[in-house]
């Protein structure tokens, strides 16, 4: 869902005779003051994962079968204004948005990707997408940016094996990585969201060496540029973890 002062949008799956098995997107659009439907479009075999309004733009992300997707819309109207899909076998989990750019934190089987796109073109900027050596996975489900740096958060580790909390940090122009953070390797620990303030970048998640508990861990870190001049320098500040 997502709203703005004059609609409220909601995105979802609509399964019939002849559909996809996954379902079929829906998007609807209603007077946020009447609940009346403003407007409502479909498209075939395309499962939503996230959406965001920037712009002027109902942007939303997820699947479309064995490709990612990522489209855009006319705020007012519901019209295309672009969509991009691109083959691969995973999906869109999270979008950001930051002046005239679009993150995207995509989960692909046992990897992951980040990527960057035009927000008035669908135009892709740059992508990364890391190799994962056999018997290990690494993952990311959250994603922020702003004018200069792009973040991604989420887990690392080894089948049946530890976890790590996972932090990464890129140019937000061209993609290179400035640091890779991970931390607190455990049975299960991972990133699940984060949140960039002016100066600080917040990540929460969780770490557990049980099966049956678990810690709420969140850690805070520099977000000024000027303070990661390189890959083994992470600007870390401090953590928190509190029993639940």
């Amino acid at each position: 869902i997502a709203a703005n002062r004059e609609q409220v949008f909601i995105a979802g799956t609509v399964s019939g005779g002849g559909g996809s098995p996954s379902g079929d997107l829906f998007v609807r659009a209603y007077d946020a003051s009447s609940g009346d439907l403003n407007w409502e479009i479909g498209r075939p075999g395309i499962v939503p994962a996230t959406m965001k309004l920037a712009s002027g733009r109902l942007l939303v992300a997820g699947a479309a079968g064995s490709s990612t997707y990522l489209a855009a819309f006319a705020v007012e109207t519901g019209p295309s204004l672009w969509d991009d899909m691109v083959p691969t076998s995973g999906s869109i989990l999270h979008i950001a948005v930051a002046s005239s750019r679009i993150a995207a934190a995509i989960s692909s089987g046992t990897g992951f990707a980040v990527r960057a796109y035009s927000l008035r073109t669908g135009g892709l900027e740059w992508e990364d997408r890391p190799t994962i050596s056999p018997g290990f996975f690494e993952n990311v489900s959250s994603i922020a940016l702003n004018e200069d740096t792009v973040y991604a958060a989420g887990s690392a580790g080894e089948f049946f094996g530890n976890s790590e909390f996972l932090v990464r940090a890129y140019d937000a122009v061209d993609g290179s990585l400035l640091w890779d953070d991970r931390s607190h390797a455990s049975t299960r620990t991972a990133a699940v969201d984060l949140a960039l303030g002016k100066f600080r970048l917040f990540v929460a998640g969780y770490t557990s060496d049980s099966s049956t508990d678990a810690d709420f861990l969140i850690r805070a870190y520099d977000a000024r540029v000027d303070v990661a001049d390189s890959q083994s320098k992470v600007p870390q500040l401090d953590n928190l973890r509190a029993r639940r």
